[in-house]
């Protein structure tokens, strides 16, 4: 490698002394400091994970008991059955369609005004939406519903991507993963009033090295950051793999009401209100998967291992399910709450194993860019689901497709080879930061990797 002078470099450039090997302590002018971390810290998450709350369970509140909306709104939805059930599937849709294109102004108001401003916007747009939907009350009033429903959806773009960047803004390098997980685990006129208050911008001082580092480039273009995720093989290879699990997550979600239906529709008088308890299941089982994929990655640190570990165990939790739902309604409760555990533990693993790899770019805009993919592959994964169940009759077949989806992902998973740069910096590496925004990370003991 070429050598390396401090006149090459802007003046973020760090040398050999900067960074102690397991510690966020940083010798600077022979004084040590130390990385703060403030008590405010847990109401910012919490609020978050209020506002987050709000915004997760409209997104699937109809589509989980989709067959009683058909039959409520039955007068004001447009054409025959197929159709009907086609448009309150979009109220599920909407969030997908509607996060691709406003992903791009949410990350570009979060990198310029901070946290307090882009979840405030957010938590506006969602409580006007659900206001909207007051009115709905009705069994004309459809578009009343689905005119509210789409506010929220838009409200979601301004939340969305926030886990991983509030985490590591706010909490240090040794929590980061478990407070993503909590913050993602969320995302199922107090709050407004809470952010006013208490959500601040950044914290007074960065609570970890790395953390220190990354806002040395926050000034740095926000195209040019898009360029560099985009042009990241291993970044490119995680975008695939999270949108197929993900993607294939919110299909499952989507359409749970139909697939149980079909199964039990003609077993139990009960069906409907069943169908409703399995979608909690998902949930809660969704709630400890969360947390303790996050408590895993902050003990070990092993990114790779812990990702692939759980996408392999999503895939045969998923192959469980569908080959048992059949047998019984209590086995489908069972598995469909080992398949919330893996699923959505996923969300935070991988939301974090994308930040490692593409530090020290902006947390928000990598975990956004994920969330794009998920949006992506879940509407197509939705569509095709929903085009087989209803104007096939082939469930069976939208089951292979959906364990196909998480082979595909698995095999991705296993071929993503980068390096954990985030852990590097906090295990005294020095990563420094040349005039065109080229990174170059070197290490103390004279090996190198580039990106």
């Amino acid at each position: 490698m070429a050598n390396i002078t401090a006149k090459n470099y802007l003046p973020c450039a760090l040398t050999s002394n900067d960074i102690q090997n397991n510690t966020d302590t940083n010798i600077q002018n022979d004084t040590a400091r130390v990385y703060t971390v403030y008590p405010r810290r847990f109401a910012v998450l919490i609020i978050f994970c209020i506002c987050s709350l709000s915004s997760g369970f409209q997104w699937i509140q109809y589509v989980i008991i989709q067959n009683i909306i058909v039959r409520y709104y039955n007068e004001s939805l447009p054409g025959g059955y197929d159709a009907k059930n086609n448009a309150v599937t979009w109220t599920s849709l909407s969030y997908m369609v509607t996060y691709i294109p406003l992903m791009f102004p949410a990350m570009w108001l979060l990198d310029r005004y901070g946290l307090k401003i882009t979840c405030s916007t957010g938590a506006f747009l969602n409580s006007l939406g659900a206001f909207i939907k007051c009115f709905s009350v009705g069994t004309n009033r459809w578009w009343i519903a689905f005119s509210g429903q789409m506010i929220c959806a838009c409200a979601q773009s301004f939340t969305l991507g926030i886990p991983p960047y509030l985490a590591a803004s706010w909490f240090s390098s040794n929590s980061v993963s478990t407070v993503t997980a909590i913050a993602v685990f969320g995302n199922q006129a107090i709050k407004m009033l809470c952010f006013l208050k208490v959500f601040q911008r950044l914290p007074p001082t960065p609570p970890s090295r790395a953390q220190e580092i990354a806002l040395q480039r926050s000034e740095q273009n926000y195209v040019h950051t898009l360029k560099r995720l985009l042009t990241n093989r291993w970044f490119l290879l995680l975008l695939l793999s999270y949108g197929l699990n993900t993607g294939t997550f919110y299909s499952i979600s989507t359409l749970l009401n139909p697939i149980y239906m079909w199964y039990f529709d003609k077993k139990t008088d009960q069906a409907s209100t069943y169908a409703g308890t399995i979608g909690m299941l998902l949930v809660i089982g969704g709630i400890f998967g969360s947390l303790l994929g996050g408590y895993i990655l902050d003990k070990t640190k092993a990114y790779k291992t812990v990702t692939f570990g759980v996408y392999v165990l999503s895939f045969l939790s998923m192959v469980l399910f569908i080959s048992t739902i059949s047998l019984h309604q209590y086995v489908a409760f069972v598995t469909m709450t080992i398949v919330g555990f893996f699923m959505t533990g996923y969300l935070p693993v991988g939301f974090e194993y994308g930040v490692e790899i593409t530090y020290p770019e902006n947390e928000a805009i990598s975990s956004s860019l994920l969330n794009v993919s998920a949006q992506i592959f879940g509407l197509c994964i939705t569509q095709l689901q929903e085009y087989l169940i209803f104007k096939k009759n082939k469930i069976f077949g939208s089951n292979i497709m959906l364990c196909g989806a998480l082979i595909a992902g698995t095999i991705i998973t296993m071929l993503i080879r980068s390096p954990l740069r985030r852990q590097s910096v906090q295990h005294n590496v020095n990563v420094l930061i040349n005039a065109n925004n080229s990174t170059t990370v070197v290490s103390n003991t004279d090996s190198t990797f580039n990106t």
